[in-house]
């Protein structure tokens, strides 16, 4: 809708912009793009080229990886992945560790995004796999559906309390799919004791015994093992994560991401 800000995410001047995008239309013969003072829109006759021109892109991205694995007989080239903060900092990085070592020719480019910009780039076939925990909808996506993850209380180690008597580190990220914002404070309410947009930061707090944090229990396991951090409490309701795959049922799947896809499976 700008060509100033296009050219910037191009690295190029707004002259050459519109220079290169007048000349397409010049060779095409039609006009692609409606120019306004405040906005600039598609013409129907653009639509229609955006569309086709993602697709010629696409195309020639898979003929890359089909010839990149023929000519080695091993996976390789990029995966591109659009991971939730959820997944980015807890369940993909393991996953990652392992393929890499297994596959060293294989380069993964992670993209965090909320689930609904996930769906939006796999269905346009921007990014190969969708790694989310809420589950949208669109005709050319297909979902595997994986295990939940609880949240739990934890805090320093101390004798187990009723959740009503402790303080809580809230962890409110704003908006993040990691977050404690889903407790129903009007009908629990509770005491609070500091509230951190860090899940590092409340975990650390948590330790230091300031208070006790609401939180995804894949987050605290380690913490919880080596015994910095124990569930002092029984959460009144429950709340899980639920952990999703999202795949484009349309477009071709490369052998490293389909060996990806199924290292992903066996943690779901």
């Amino acid at each position: 809708g700008n060509f100033q800000e296009a050219a910037k995410q191009l690295n190029i001047t707004q002259q050459a912009l519109s220079k290169a995008v007048s000349g397409i239309e010049k060779q095409l013969g039609v006009k692609l793009i409606e120019r306004k003072k405040d906005f600039n829109s598609l013409t129907s006759n653009g639509k229609i080229f955006f569309e086709k021109s993602k697709e010629i892109i696409n195309n020639l991205y898979d003929i890359n990886k089909i010839l990149s694995e023929l000519k080695d007989n091993n996976p390789g080239g990029v995966i591109t992945i659009g991971a939730s903060s959820f997944w980015g900092a807890y369940i993909l990085p393991d996953i990652l560790y392992r393929f890499i070592s297994d596959f060293p020719e294989v380069y993964p480019k992670i993209y965090t995004m909320s689930s609904k910009e996930i769906e939006k780039c796999v269905s346009a076939g921007d990014i190969d796999i969708g790694l989310l925990v809420e589950k949208t909808n669109s005709s050319n996506t297909i979902y595997f559906e994986g295990k939940k993850k609880p949240y739990i209380i934890v805090g320093k180690p101390q004798p187990f309390k009723h959740w009503s008597e402790l303080s809580y580190i809230i962890p409110n990220l704003f908006g993040s799919e990691s977050t404690d914002n889903d407790w129903p404070e009007s009908k629990f309410k509770r005491k609070i004791a500091a509230e951190s947009d860090s899940i590092a930061t409340s975990i650390k707090l948590c330790e230091n015994g300031v208070g006790a944090a609401f939180i995804p229990e894949v987050a605290v396991r380690d913490k919880i093992s080596e015994g910095t951090l124990a569930i002092i409490s029984e959460p009144p309701f429950e709340l899980y994560n639920q952990l999703y795959i999202v795949l484009n049922n349309q477009t071709y799947k490369s052998f490293a991401v389909n060996i990806f896809i199924e290292e992903i499976k066996k943690v779901l």
